[in-house]
C-alpha cells in the first residue's frame, strides 16, 4: 500500500524472500494496480548482492528484533527506510553528534512510509547530502558496531570476564 501510494515514476518493487502471505500480497498488488511493478524474487542465496543493487531498502515489519537483512542493506550502502521499532531504533536512531543512519517511520504509518520513499527517491535524483550523510553513518555503524569482529570481541569479554 505504501509503495502504491508513493507513486514514484519509474519505480519498481523487488520482494526478496517468500512466505505464507505472498498470495495475499500479490492480490493486493493487483487491486492497487501495481502488480506489473512488483517483482517476486523468492528465497535467494545472494540476497546481500541483490540488496546492494537496490536504490533503497524498506523494512516494513512492525515487530522485529535486529533484522540481519537491514544490517545487510546498511553494509551495502543502500538507504534504509523502516518502522521505528526496537532493533531498527538501535541501528538507525539519531545519536549525539551523528545523524540518523536511515529513515524511521512511526509503526504502521503507511503514509509516512510513502513520504519517506518519495524523500529517498528525490534525494537520489538530487544526489542529496542528507541522503549521503545517512548512508555513510549507516556504513560507519556497521563497521564499528555490528561487525563480526566487534560482536565476537564483546561476547568473549562477557564469557571470559575480560
Amino acid at each position: 500500500e505504501a509503495f502504491a501510494d508513493a507513486d514514484i515514476d519509474g519505480s519498481r518493487q523487488a520482494i526478496i524472500g517468500d512466505g505464507d502471505e505472498r498470495s495475499q500480497l500479490a492480490a493486493l498488488g493487483a487491486r492497487l494496480g501495481i502488480a506489473d511493478k512488483v517483482f517476486w524474487l523468492g528465497r535467494r542465496d545472494n540476497a546481500p548482492e541483490l540488496i546492494a543493487g537496490l536504490d533503497a531498502f524498506v523494512l516494513s515489519s512492525q515487530n522485529e528484533g535486529m533484522a540481519n537483512v537491514m544490517l545487510e542493506a546498511m553494509a551495502a550502502g543502500t538507504p534504509v527506510i523502516a518502522f521505528d521499532i526496537s532493533g531498527v531504533r538501535t541501528a538507525l536512531g539519531a545519536e549525539a553528534g551523528s545523524p540518523e543512519a536511515g529513515w524511521m517511520i512511526d509503526p504502521g504509518d503507511k503514509r509516512g512510509l510513502s513520504r519517506a520513499m518519495r524523500e529517498v527517491a528525490a534525494g537520489i535524483d538530487r544526489n542529496d547530502s542528507d541522503l549521503r550523510d545517512r548512508v555513510n553513518e549507516a556504513h560507519w555503524r556497521i563497521e564499528h558496531r555490528f561487525s563480526d569482529t566487534r560482536m565476537l570481541d564483546e561476547c568473549e569479554a562477557i564469557l571470559f570476564n575480560r
